[in-house]
Formats: C-alpha cells, structure tokens, sequence
C-alpha cells in the first residue's frame, strides 16, 4: 500500500478507487531512476495526495528541500524532492552517515558505475606497477610516504581509481606509507562529483521520457 511523502498516510478504504485519478493522487517518480537513465519510473511504495502537492510543484521546476513525513527507515526531517514539468521525484538514491567534510555531499552514495555513467568515464584495467614506474615515484617524494613522511611500509596509491579510469602513470600515482594508505587515502584522491541538479533539469532534453510502472 503507498504511503504519501508528506502525510506518511496509506490512502484510507474509501480512497484506494480514487488512487489513479491525478485530481487527487500524484504519482512519485523515482529520481534516481529519472538521472541515471532518463526514464520515469513510478515508485509502487509512495503517491502524494495532489492538494498537498499544490505548493511543491508551485515551486517550479528545481530540486527542493521539503519537510517530509519520516517514512520507512527515513530520518531526515527535510527530503529532497525533484520537480519537473509538473511531476514529483522523490530522492531515493541510498544515503549514508560518515564524517564527511563536504557539505554538498549529503551522505549521497553514488556507485563508481554510476559515477562512471553519469560522466562519461570509462574504467582502466588494473595492471601491475612495473619497477621503474615505482622507482620514479618515489624518487619524486623522497622515498616517503606523501602524508606523514614516514619511510617505511611504502605503498602506492592510485589518484584517481582504476575503477574511473586511473592510469598507472607517474603523476597518478603517490606513495603512502600502510597506515595511511588504510586511513587516509581519500586525502590524495581525485573526487567524481556529478552535477546531479543539471543533469536531472536536463534530463527531459536529453532523452525523451519513458513510462514505466512497477
């Protein structure tokens, strides 16, 4: 039985005949679904009753942070909610808590396929790290590692992921010594953040739209 976003509520008895008509329940579409792939999916698991919905699609078309009922596992007290010539998105990408220094980053996970797909990026195949490519890296740092200068245990660490295209090209790689190749590798590597906001505005022109219920 769908619950409305913004109520929490299942549709009572006397409502379920009224689910398809749009005068009173819109659906919700998946917006994940809607940036990775350009298609509307609607979301079996979720409907919006439409007087409700008035002021969210009065909003126009954007990416809007609106306080929602605390649905399923959900804990946010504001969700995003995406609008697009008159239809709901609601954000059902997994979101996660660590301690991220980033305040755009929101606790979005994006797969690195996803990331892969949405920019284009084509995965390198992992090879070996010949002797001389090894050698001329550590040259470059002096033989430690690039955090804490330490010169032992020495690994070395790829700037950009294989799994997003990384070489083993000299200027992508950088050693680090275990422990801060375990704990603190992020600090070296290339961040992928796709502009999720303009590829959702844009989806509509990039790719016509498909229905597609489940």
């Amino acid at each position: 039985m769908p619950k409305c976003i913004l109520c929490g509520r299942s549709p009572r008895k006397a409502e379920l005949s009224e689910l398809s008509y749009p005068s009173k329940f819109l659906t919700v579409y998946s917006l994940r679904i809607k940036i990775l792939y350009r298609r509307d999916h609607s979301l079996k698991s979720y409907t919006v009753h439409a007087q409700g919905a008035v002021h969210i699609l009065g909003m126009g078309n954007g990416w809007h942070k609106i306080p929602c009922f605390p649905l399923a596992k959900l804990r946010r007290p504001q969700h995003t909610i995406g609008v697009l010539d008159g239809k709901l998105y609601w954000d059902d990408f997994p979101h996660f808590d660590h301690d991220c220094k980033d305040p755009e980053c929101d606790g979005l996970g994006l797969t690195p396929g996803e990331i892969n797909l949405l920019m284009g990026i084509t995965p390198a195949e992992r090879q070996p790290i010949d002797a001389r490519t090894r050698q001329t890296v550590l040259d470059r740092y002096g033989h430690q590692c690039a955090r804490c200068k330490v010169s032992d245990d020495l690994e070395i660490h790829h700037r950009r992921p294989v799994i997003n295209g990384g070489t083993n090209a000299p200027d992508n790689l950088v050693p680090l010594c275990y422990r801060c190749h375990t704990q603190h590798a992020g600090e070296f590597t290339e961040r992928f953040r796709p502009d999720l906001k303009s590829i959702f505005l844009n989806a509509e022109m990039r790719s016509p739209a498909v229905s597609e219920t489940t």
